[in-house]
């Protein structure tokens, strides 16, 4: 498939993941909205013009959709292909850290998103993800900590517009204090972005 078509889908299936929420979504209601895509002559209809029938939902799902979370970081295959994007990554080390704190340059990295960030003397690990990553955020700090002199930082994320959850907040602080690690929880804003940005 040429590398023109998969970018224009994807920047399709991005601006319709973002009209619905996608991030809110059951895992029922996403495999719904994988069937009308496939019937759609945006997306479907354009793919089956390089891709067998039964493959279109399969591209879908495991190509842009299973990537889609990175592109809103600005990272990953389709991220060019992200209508809109969360604020750069050096925002939001500054708002977890203080504003003495900046991002260590090329560190950022995923599964869980994670950086090194540093005060011109010290360096620290920042780990940050939505709330239901918030196990792989634990582990992700924990095991930074073994070899690391000063504490991880844990950043769990919410979405300008999305549903605060305090009861959810207030569990995953005292789990962080008992394992003695520092979190912060952030509200982040996507903003709209040229898909050739």
């Amino acid at each position: 498939m040429p590398k023109n078509i998969q970018v224009q889908v994807a920047t399709e299936l991005y601006q319709r993941a973002e009209d619905i929420d996608w991030d809110l979504l059951t895992d029922r209601e996403r495999a719904n909205y994988y069937a009308r895509w496939v019937d759609d002559e945006r997306i479907g209809g354009v793919l089956v013009a390089y891709l067998p029938v039964g493959d279109v939902r399969v591209w879908i799902k495991d190509g842009p959709m299973k990537e889609y979370v990175r592109a809103l970081e600005g990272i990953g295959t389709y991220a060019s292909c992200a209508t809109k994007r969360f604020p750069p990554h050096d925002t939001l080390v500054k708002q977890g850290l203080g504003s003495s704190w900046d991002l260590v340059p090329k560190s950022v990295k995923e599964k869980p998103m994670h950086c090194m960030a540093t005060d011109g003397e010290h360096e620290r690990y920042v780990c940050w993800g939505a709330p239901h990553t918030f196990k792989d955020l634990i582990w992700a700090a924990l095991g930074a900590a073994v070899s690391s002199s000063e504490p991880p930082l844990i950043i769990v994320t919410t979405r300008t517009g999305h549903p605060q959850m305090t009861q959810e907040e207030d569990f995953q602080k005292s789990v962080a204090k008992r394992c003695g690690l520092p979190i912060a929880h952030i509200n982040r804003k996507l903003t709209p972005t040229s898909p050739a940005s």
